[in-house]
C-alpha cells in the first residue's frame, strides 16, 4: 500500500474553485453552533447568579425571600418570571434546574440553543416547538421571534403572509370622455392586435384593430378616435413601448391631454381596460369555435355591451356618453328616456366599488404596509425558479413614495406589494454577504489568472530547456505538399505506338 502511494502521489489542486470546494464542509461546520451537553449546562448554571438563587429557593421552599433581594444579587425580573412556575420546578443532578422535564437554560446558553433549534431554517412555530420540547427560559418566545426575524436567509426565501396591498379605488371622473384607459389585447392568431379605449366615467368602449403596436401605428388610430369623440383630459396607459416613445409624448403635448402611465408591472392600476379585455376575448374565441368572422362578432359584442346597463353605474355606457339610449333589436315604448342623474350615478358607483374592494381585500388577505421613505427593503424576483430566492438578496433604500407606488434607489418603481421591509440587522448582514461574495469572486478570478500565467511560464521554460518538448503556444508550421518521385512509364499496350 505504501509503495502504491509513493508511486502515485496525490496531485495538488491547481484550480482556485477546487481549493474553495475542499473547504466548504469545514467552513459550514465551523459556522454552525456547537452542541450543548449537560456538563455545559452545569458550568453555565454555576456562573448564573439568578438561577443559583432559584435553585436555593426551590430546595428550601422560601420564595418569599425574593422580595428582600437587591438588583445586584439577581435579575429580579427574570427571577419573578421563574417564580410564577415554581410549583413545576425541580433540581436535577444538584445543579440543573428543571421545569417538569425541560431544562431551564442559563443566559450564556440561550442564544446558542435558539441557533440549534433554528437549524434547517424552520419557521417560527416549528423552531419554538422544537425548543419547547427540550428547554425553557423566561422570554424564550420573544428571543426566538427576534432570531428568526433577523435571519437573512429566511427573509429572502419566505413570502410575506399578507402579500397584497389593499385596493385603492379611483374616483369617478368629472364627466364623460374626460379620463380614458387604453391597452392592447393580443396578438390574435391572425397577427392583429385589438387596441382598446374605454371611458372611465361611462364605461363606453372603443376597439380598433391594428397590425402593429408601434407608436407610428397607434397614434393615427388614436387620433381618429379623438377626432370622433373629442380630446380627453387624461389618458392612462401601461408602460408599453409605444406609450414610452418620444413620438407619443410629442403627440400628447400637441393635443393637450395628460398622459399618465401606471405603476410598472402592476396591471391592476389600469383595471378598466384590463377587465374589459376578458369579455372581449371571450367573444373572439366564441366566434372562432363557431366558425364565424371574429371581426363581425366583435362588432356585435360592442353593440350589445354599449346598450347594456353597467353594474357600477346602473345606466348604459351609450346613455352616459350621448345622453340617449340606442335603438336595439328589442322593442321599446315611445316614451322619452330620462336624463341620468349624476349624483345617483356617483352614489351607485361608489357603493359598487366599496363592495368590490371589501370582497377583494378579504379574499387576498390584504394589509396596509408601513413602508416609508428611507426604509430598507428587498424586492421580489420577477422570475423565480426552483433554486432562486423569493426576494432579491440586494437590499434597497426607498427614495420616493406616492400612494402605493414606491421608488427604490431612484431607479426601480413598483407597487408596494412587490417589496418586503427588512430591519437594520438583516440589511447589514445582506450587505456584508454581498461584499464577501464580491471579494471572493475577485480572489478566485485573480487566483485563476495567476495559476494560468504560472502554467504558461512553466511551459515556456520547459520548451527552452528541453528541445524535444514541443511549444504548445506556437502554431505548427504549414507542411508542403508531398509529390511522388517515381519515374513515369508507358503502359504495355502502347509500346507499339509513337506518341507525339
Amino acid at each position: 500500500m505504501a509503495d502504491y502511494v509513493s508511486r502515485h502521489p496525490v496531485q495538488p489542486a491547481t484550480d482556485a474553485r477546487d481549493l474553495s470546494e475542499e473547504n466548504v464542509n469545514f467552513i459550514a461546520l465551523e459556522s454552525l453552533p456547537r452542541a450543548i451537553e449537560l456538563d455545559d449546562v452545569k458550568r453555565a448554571t454555576l456562573n448564573d447568579i439568578t438561577l443559583q438563587k432559584a435553585i436555593d429557593f426551590t430546595r428550601n421552599g422560601d420564595w418569599y425571600k425574593m422580595t428582600n433581594l437587591k438588583q445586584d444579587e439577581a435579575d429580579l425580573e427574570e427571577l419573578t418570571a421563574i417564580s410564577t412556575v415554581r410549583d413545576e420546578l425541580t433540581v436535577h443532578s444538584d445543579n440543573i434546574l428543571l421545569r417538569d422535564t425541560r431544562i431551564i437554560l442559563p443566559k450564556a446558553l440561550r442564544d446558542r440553543a435558539i441557533d440549534i433549534a433554528h437549524e434547517g431554517h424552520q419557521g417560527m412555530a416549528r423552531t419554538k416547538a422544537f425548543l419547547r420540547s427540550k428547554a425553557w427560559s423566561p422570554g424564550m418566545d420573544g428571543r426566538v421571534e427576534n432570531r428568526v426575524t433577523n435571519c437573512s436567509a429566511c427573509q429572502l426565501v419566505t413570502p410575506e403572509r399578507h402579500t397584497m396591498e389593499p385596493l385603492k379605488m379611483s374616483e369617478l371622473p368629472g364627466g364623460p370622455w374626460e379620463n380614458l384607459s387604453i391597452d392592447f389585447c393580443g396578438p390574435l392568431p391572425s397577427g392583429d392586435y385589438l387596441f382598446v379605449i374605454i371611458d372611465e366615467y361611462s364605461r363606453y368602449p372603443v376597439v380598433e384593430i391594428v397590425k402593429s403596436v408601434s407608436a407610428k401605428s397607434v397614434i393615427p388610430v388614436l387620433d381618429k378616435v379623438i377626432s370622433a369623440y373629442g380630446i380627453p383630459k387624461i389618458i392612462k396607459s401601461d408602460n408599453g413601448s409605444p406609450f414610452q416613445s418620444y413620438e407619443f409624448r410629442r403627440y400628447a403635448e400637441h393635443m393637450g391631454f395628460i398622459h399618465r402611465r401606471i405603476t410598472p408591472r402592476w396591471p391592476r392600476a389600469i383595471a378598466q381596460a384590463e377587465s374589459f379585455n376578458k369579455p372581449l376575448m371571450k367573444a373572439v374565441r366564441s366566434a372562432h369555435i363557431e366558425g364565424l368572422n371574429w371581426r363581425q362578432e366583435s362588432y356585435r359584442f360592442l353593440r350589445q355591451y354599449r346598450a347594456t346597463p353597467h353594474s357600477s353605474t346602473g345606466h348604459t355606457p351609450f346613455m352616459l356618453l350621448f345622453n340617449r339610449n340606442p335603438k336595439t333589436r328589442l322593442p321599446v315604448t315611445t316614451h322619452r328616456d330620462s336624463t341620468p342623474n349624476d349624483f345617483q350615478v356617483r352614489e351607485k358607483d361608489s357603493k359598487k366599488k366599496f363592495d368590490m374592494r371589501s370582497y377583494a381585500d378579504k379574499r387576498n388577505q390584504a394589509k396596509e404596509r408601513d413602508i416609508s421613505v428611507g426604509d430598507s427593503v428587498v424586492m421580489k424576483n420577477e422570475k423565480r425558479g426552483t433554486m432562486q430566492l423569493y426576494f432579491s438578496y440586494e437590499p434597497k433604500t426607498v427614495t420616493d413614495k406616492k400612494g402605493s407606488m414606491i421608488t427604490v434607489d431612484r431607479e426601480v418603481t413598483r407597487n408596494m406589494s412587490q417589496f418586503k421591509k427588512i430591519n437594520s440587522a438583516v440589511n447589514k448582514e445582506l450587505e456584508n454577504r454581498a461584499r464577501m461574495q464580491e471579494n471572493n469572486c475577485e480572489e478566485i478570478e485573480l487566483e485563476m489568472h495567476s495559476s494560468k500565467a504560472d502554467l504558461e511560464d512553466s511551459v515556456v521554460k520547459q520548451s527552452k530547456t528541453s528541445p524535444s518538448v514541443k511549444n504548445t503556444s506556437q502554431k505548427p508550421a504549414v507542411q508542403p505538399l508531398r509529390r511522388s518521385q517515381r519515374s513515369k512509364q508507358l503502359p504495355v499496350n502502347l509500346k507499339d505506338f509513337v506518341l507525339n
